[in-house]
């Protein structure tokens, strides 16, 4: 006994008598740090000196273990919290008592809370540096167009495009709110021709300071999707923006729809530095970044606008001969989407 006394942790015993269950044993150093006596406990059952909701729900595991089961599981006494184990001794194919076990796992717990909120600190750091990651692409557009107006080149096309790129900002910011809260996807008919044409007409002026060149080849069948048009948009420019910053000596990008009885598919090919077998297995992870200095976030995101607009993203690159992204979504057909918010 007096073994068990002085262990750190805390054994008791306990077996059914005409319907209650009675502890036969109580002892260890635990049950001393919780404030708990083995006079106060041996002979009693749960409700004598725990109070009653406690007793209820231990009452429920008591009788898990005495119909034969091993059962673990975590209560807190008086400020300690506490891993235990409850194992039923069987005779002759009848659970005669059960012998239980406890350790002090306080400190632990702790540590694990502690470990949580670090992670929920960095993880809102890392989506403040995502969202100023997707809020950075616009920006520079309006930037680029403004400095052209200052050159006194002003076109009316310069205004829609800034008009363009502030709507596509509001968009991205409620795309990043989505994670706390979904948001209705406003469903309709999207042309991918015109879209693409759209996103690389964004591209064109950058593409010209840094010597790359677009190659589009469409489809000439009709490539129509249910969709969010801006979503899609911000999938597109993410894509594309990542083909530029993969050939910083310039170079191409060629990108191709090609459309079949089903499916519309978007191939995005550059021929910059390419990507190692070991980071394109984890490209779409949460946070995780093929750059330096990414976040990862832009792909996080796209990957989920494709996966809820039912599509698919796969990527195949080698290293010093490019990356080709191709993206699929199903055309529409009247039945894959509902025509409204939803």
């Amino acid at each position: 006994m007096d073994t068990i006394k002085y262990q750190q942790g805390m054994i008791f015993k306990f077996k059914e008598v005409k319907g209650k269950f009675i502890h036969t044993l109580n002892d260890g150093q635990l049950m001393y740090q919780m404030g708990l006596t083995s006079d106060q406990i041996v002979g009693k059952e749960l409700k004598d000196f725990l109070p009653p909701h406690i007793a209820a729900v231990k009452e429920k595991h008591y009788r898990r273990a005495w119909n034969g089961e091993i059962v673990i599981y975590e209560g807190q006494c008086n400020g300690i919290t506490y891993l235990a184990q409850l194992r039923p001794i069987i005779r002759n194919g009848q659970v005669v008592e059960v012998i239980a076990s406890c350790v002090d796992i306080t400190e632990r717990k702790t540590a694990e809370e502690m470990l949580r909120k670090s992670e929920k600190l960095a993880v809102a750091g890392q989506m403040a540096a995502g969202i100023a990651h997707e809020m950075r692409n616009p920006l520079t557009t309006i930037k680029g167009m403004v400095q052209l107006m200052e050159s006194n080149i002003v076109k009316k096309e310069y205004f829609e495009l800034i008009l363009m790129e502030i709507e596509r900002m509001e968009s991205i910011i409620g795309s990043f709110l989505g994670y706390a809260r979904p948001l209705p996807v406003k469903y309709g008919i999207v042309d991918i021709r015109s879209l693409l044409d759209e996103c690389i007409t964004l591209f064109t002026a950058e593409g010209n300071m840094k010597n790359i060149v677009l190659l589009v080849r469409h489809a000439p069948e009709d490539a129509l999707i249910m969709g969010d048009s801006d979503q899609i948009k911000q999938v597109f420019i993410n894509i594309m923006k990542n083909a530029f910053e993969a050939m910083p000596k310039g170079g191409s990008i060629e990108i191709q729809t090609v459309v079949d009885s089903n499916a519309v598919s978007i191939q995005f090919t550059d021929y910059g530095h390419g990507i190692s077998k070991e980071r394109l297995a984890r490209i779409g992870e949460p946070f995780y970044s093929t750059k330096e200095k990414g976040t990862g976030l832009g792909m996080m995101v796209s990957y989920r606008i494709v996966q809820e607009h039912k599509g698919t993203i796969k990527i195949d690159s080698e290293i010093d001969l490019g990356t080709t992204v191709e993206v699929s979504f199903p055309l529409a057909d009247g039945s894959s989407f509902p025509s409204n918010e939803r």
